[in-house]
């Protein structure tokens, strides 16, 4: 567990985790707490609707250009998404836990979302991305 007492997700066994650092990510422009020790009442999967990515760098890219797409056009504070999964099962942080993010109106201060790297309208995720979202 973090200084905040949230799950360490970098120490998690199995889980490829990518920090905002990492992942080259813009400063939030504020953030707003959530408070989910006790847990979270709803769990968002979406679909980020583009190409898929298979290595760190170019979901690193698509992840940056999702949180530009987020702050700059639609005037969110952050990328909406708690965590984003990418291909191989790598997970990125988006805004993290105990962080309200702009996914589910309604619903965003009661919940965590992972968005899934790509289009998965007619198929599947992987089975890494899965296994991650499940772990």
């Amino acid at each position: 567990h973090n200084a905040l007492g949230y799950p360490d997700v970098e120490m998690c066994e199995g889980i490829l985790f990518v920090n905002r650092d990492e992942w080259g990510a813009r400063p939030p422009k504020a953030v707003n707490s959530i408070n989910i020790h006790g847990g979270v009442s709803y769990v968002f999967f979406y679909h980020t609707e583009g190409g898929e990515c298979f290595c760190k760098e170019n979901c690193a890219q698509i992840t940056r250009m999702w949180q530009r797409v987020h702050q700059d056009c639609q005037g969110w504070d952050d990328i909406s998404y708690s965590f984003i999964i990418g291909g191989e099962g790598m997970v990125f942080e988006g805004r993290g836990w105990g962080h309200i993010g702009a996914h589910t109106v309604g619903y965003n201060d009661k919940s965590l979302s992972f968005a899934f790297v790509g289009n998965y309208s007619r198929k599947v995720p992987s089975e890494p991305m899965l296994q991650a979202a499940k772990d």
